[in-house]
């Protein structure tokens, strides 16, 4: 799992020094369920860890008759890097 993280992040850093700085809309945005293969969690987890940090894209679905409404995160590359340093001290 680390491994992969490692990986995706080196990947990403390499892109970003051949492009030059990467405005926020142009960076990578991964949906909970990405994340949460990547790092081997539930999406549950991810979403109750994500749900309130600032940067994370909230799409939110109204409600219907009848049906409660959702939101979808989309959590961009600085923000799981992030998380994931928090996380790792």
């Amino acid at each position: 799992m680390r491994a992969a993280i490692r990986e995706a992040i080196k990947h990403a850093t390499e892109v970003t020094e051949i492009r030059g700085p990467v405005q926020q809309f142009e960076e990578r945005h991964y949906s909970v369920a990405e994340v949460a293969k990547l790092w081997g969690v539930c999406g549950n987890t991810i979403r109750d860890l994500f749900r309130d940090e600032p940067g994370v894209l909230k799409f939110h679905k109204p409600v219907k008759r009848g049906k409660r409404g959702s939101v979808s995160l989309r959590i961009p590359r600085s923000v799981l890097e992030g998380v994931h340093r928090r996380w790792q001290k």
